[in-house]
């Protein structure tokens, strides 16, 4: 039995699910609110117990009201 312990890149991770793809859609942004303690036992094997995750991320913090619209709600995010 192993004690896993899950780090989450929440900046890559936000950003890949919003992604376009070649049609233009976004197909994953619905999973932008998901539960990361869920996610990170899609991993784990029956035997392994999930004992820690831990998620870290980067501000972007563009110099535009858009921008500092963006990182205010980031900000709520991860508080």
């Amino acid at each position: 039995m192993a004690r896993v312990i899950g780090f989450i890149d929440g900046f890559n991770l936000y950003h890949a699910l919003v992604e376009k793809d070649e049609t233009g859609g976004q197909p994953y942004a619905k999973y932008r609110w998901l539960d990361y303690w869920k996610l990170t036992e899609c991993f784990l094997t029956e035997d392994d117990t999930l004992g820690a995750v831990y998620y870290f991320t980067a501000y972007a913090a563009w110099k535009t009201k858009a921008g500092k619209a963006k990182k205010k709600r980031h900000e709520k995010l991860v508080a």
